[in-house]
């Protein structure tokens, strides 16, 4: 029977099913009562009954939580796999805002059982300048709520250092799949990529018109490695990027074509948070593959530890000669604010957040509760500013910055101290870095 359909020219089940019954039936010369008994029965065997809904099984549902429910709700539940995220900030000390924080957070969480949040998988934390900061794992190990006495260790961390664009592409095209191939029984899966920074690979002192092609393709090539690994995989990928200073058009301004015009509008939607003077490096050509961009960024404004996430070993950071004191307690930290740019999975929203021995928090619920000590005084270089600065009306103010108003209106409290700013974790992990990065550029994959 089969010699006759490939002898009239039908090898598939498309071809028979999709021509008439007639033209088959002189195609293989066969009766068409035959031709039509052939018809019912292909149709039969590749018939599938229709599924519910509610037993749809959908490929990219399952999340990683940030360790925070807060931030989790904001989210839409969590870094949720298939999808290539974005987190960008200022980097380095005294700007730090947070980002490599977060993705060490979650790197730790990815191991952690289904019902805590976790998807009892590994992650895979690749570097473009230092080594994997090995000390602040540890400690958030040892201190995070939903780490301490769980399961989750370094082990399942793999990482390598990729210093060109190259060795990045041969560890996302070769390294990685025959990592997860490799993987036996008794392993975790890996559901958690961590590119740490990609800009460091792509952004050039001196641009011209053949680099911007250059790193367009080298983006592209990046983009359609990532989003293989996330689609065939289910993993999420975390990839870390830094901003670029931005000035705003005068109204007088040159016009300029309408390309220039476009092209600034757009950079302006989809490559800074609302009210930023930053905005995102690598272009709108980066911006176009991925699918969420997360905003992090320092305020002006310091918010007063509860007791229990205090701790006795606060470092202090004395300014220079000539510096304004600024009145600071010991258990202040400095307030940062994540902003979901756009998403494919949440809606733009923002939220403040502070960098703890605890890891990342949001401030949310001692906001909402009042019961908690609210924001503490600013900082040193907040009020050298503040006689520079012409304050907008409070109908003006962001309910987020409110606190900031609210620390320069207030008398210093009884127990408050000229002392110098203090200096956060965030900031001391950046200031301990430079004497980590030996140690850890020895560690890779190959």
């Amino acid at each position: 029977m089969s010699r006759c359909f490939f002898t009239g020219g039908l090898v598939t089940v498309s071809d028979v099913l999709f021509s008439p019954v007639y033209d088959v039936s002189q195609k293989c010369r066969l009766a068409p009562q035959a031709v039509q008994e052939i018809f019912d029965a292909i149709a039969h065997a590749i018939n599938h009954p229709p599924s519910l809904l509610r037993d749809v099984i959908r490929d990219g549902s399952e999340t990683i939580t940030s360790g925070d429910v807060n931030l989790d709700k904001m989210l839409g539940g969590g870094i949720r796999v298939g999808m290539i995220w974005e987190l960008v900030g200022e980097g380095r000390v005294f700007a730090a805002s947070g980002k490599t924080q977060l993705a060490l957070q979650l790197s730790l969480l990815v191991q952690l059982p289904v019902a805590q949040g976790g998807l009892n998988g590994s992650a895979c934390y690749l570097t473009t300048s230092t080594g994997l900061p090995t000390p602040r794992l540890i400690e958030l190990l040892h201190e995070h709520p939903l780490l301490v006495g769980s399961h989750c260790t370094l082990d399942n961390i793999q990482t390598s250092v990729t210093k060109s664009v190259d060795s990045l592409l041969y560890a996302l095209s070769e390294v990685l799949p025959a990592l997860m191939d490799a993987a036996n029984a008794r392993s975790m899966p890996l559901k958690l990529l961590v590119i740490d920074s990609l800009a460091e690979l792509l952004l050039e002192d001196k641009v011209s018109t053949a680099s911007l092609a250059d790193r367009s393709r080298n983006l592209s090539a990046i983009a359609a490695q990532l989003h293989a690994l996330a689609a065939t995989r289910q993993l999420a990928v975390l990839a870390i990027n830094r901003v670029t200073d931005v000035w705003e058009r005068r109204p007088d301004a040159d016009p300029g074509t309408p390309g220039e015009l476009i092209y600034a509008e757009h950079a302006r939607i989809f490559g800074r948070a609302e009210g930023a003077s930053k905005s995102a490096a690598l272009g709108l050509v980066w911006a176009n593959q991925i699918n969420a961009r997360v905003f992090l960024a320092r305020t002006a404004r310091r918010y007063a530890l509860p007791a229990e996430k205090s701790r006795d070993r606060k470092r202090q950071r004395t300014e220079g000669a000539g510096a304004t004191a600024a009145i600071v307690r010991a258990d202040d930290v400095v307030v940062r604010r994540l902003s979901v740019v756009f998403s494919a999975v949440c809606a733009p929203a923002e939220v403040d957040f502070i960098i703890t021995f605890r890891g990342v928090e949001t401030c949310a619920d001692d906001a909402e509760s009042g019961g908690a000590p609210g924001p503490a005084a600013p900082s040193a270089a907040a009020l050298a500013l503040a006689t520079n600065v012409v304050r907008p009306p409070l109908a003006e103010v962001s309910p987020l910055d409110v606190g900031s108003v609210v620390s320069d209106l207030r008398p210093p409290l009884p127990g408050d101290e000229p002392v110098g700013e203090a200096e956060d974790d965030e900031e001391a992990y950046w200031r301990d870095m430079d004497d980590f990065t030996a140690f850890g550029e020895g560690i890779d994959l190959l």
